[in-house]
């Protein structure tokens, strides 16, 4: 299991709590670079992703106006079914 957080103490520490199966990554939800990385990250050590759960949300990005071929409306559109 992969946690996301941005904080880096608390993420951890739950990280420890669940023990060697879990993977704490460092990573602000407002930053696409961060949010690639951390699922390269996760695939890398994981072998891939199966499910995603997300729990996070953020109003100090541009939101579905992030830029299109890495933002948010582009991950929208790729989790979204027909």
């Amino acid at each position: 299991m992969a946690i996301l957080d941005v904080d880096a103490a608390g993420g951890a520490k739950l990280a420890d709590e669940l023990g060697a199966a879990a993977l704490f990554i460092e990573t602000d939800i407002t930053d696409d670079a961060q949010l690639q990385a951390a699922a390269t990250q996760t695939a890398e050590q994981f072998g891939g992703i199966d499910y995603l759960v997300n729990l996070a949300c953020s109003y100090i990005d541009e939101g579905a106006d992030s830029p299109v071929t890495t933002g948010t409306r582009h991950w929208i559109s790729i989790w979204s079914a027909p």
